[in-house]
């Protein structure tokens, strides 16, 4: 990333943070994708399909109509059953690329008590 070269402290502090973030991002996040796809045997490839990891605002996570899934990288901030429910709600996005009732039943065989954990997660920003 190019910075400029007059930044005050705290940008400085931000940018570092950040990048502490993002590289805890690619060590946590991709494994736990490959274990949540070998554990609800939806078929993604990660190699194929691909991964996003960065900085959203306002989401934790999506997936493309492509199939890349994009997860945010505060992800590593939360808890980890509510980073598994994010991961899993994406997944689940594969077999139904919307929120009808059909997409929560998948979302609930494989978390169910993703009620509560999307009550939950409103507590944290991304």
């Amino acid at each position: 990333m190019t910075r400029p070269a007059a930044l005050s402290m705290r940008e400085r502090l931000a940018l570092e943070n950040q990048d502490a973030l993002r590289a805890k991002a690619k060590r946590v996040l991709p494994p736990r994708l490959v274990d949540l796809v070998k554990t609800t045997g939806i078929d993604y490839n990660l190699a194929r399909d691909g991964i996003r990891l960065g900085h959203m605002r306002t989401r934790w996570g999506s997936r493309s109509s492509s199939g890349t899934i994009s997860l945010n990288i505060g992800l590593v901030r939360l808890p980890d059953h509510l980073i598994n429910y994010v991961i899993i709600h994406e997944l689940c996005h594969i077999r139904h690329m919307n929120h009808s009732p059909a997409f929560w039943s998948e979302v609930a065989k494989y978390c169910p008590h993703y009620r509560a954990y999307r009550k939950e997660i409103k507590q944290y920003r991304p």
